[in-house]
């Protein structure tokens, strides 16, 4: 599986990052923070966490489970966390 970064006005591919295989299932979505951090989930478990603009892997947290949701974040009390179901549990991560 890869994930790609493309420029909004050329359309040219910035970069592409290459990510376990995954199943007939397909994976989850992605999603891109205001911080310009890229969370991809996949089914071997990793939730990975990448630059959006170089594409550098800055993270890589191993759920216990596939990861079959889409990230998602919040805010409380000022803190950002992001959100996920990896199968039948949800793992939730305090960003920095």
């Amino acid at each position: 599986m890869t994930l790609s970064a493309y420029d909004p006005v050329s359309g040219e591919q910035t970069w592409q990052a290459v990510l376990p295989a995954q199943s007939a299932l397909g994976a989850s979505g992605n999603m891109v923070t205001a911080g310009n951090l890229v969370f991809q989930g996949v089914q071997d478990g990793g939730l990975h966490v990448f630059d959006a603009e170089t594409g550098v892997e800055l993270y890589r947290f191993d759920a216990p489970r596939p990861i079959r949701s889409s990230p998602m974040t919040y805010r409380v009390n000022g803190k950002q966390y992001v959100t996920v179901v990896a199968t039948n549990t949800v793992v939730t991560l305090a960003l920095p």
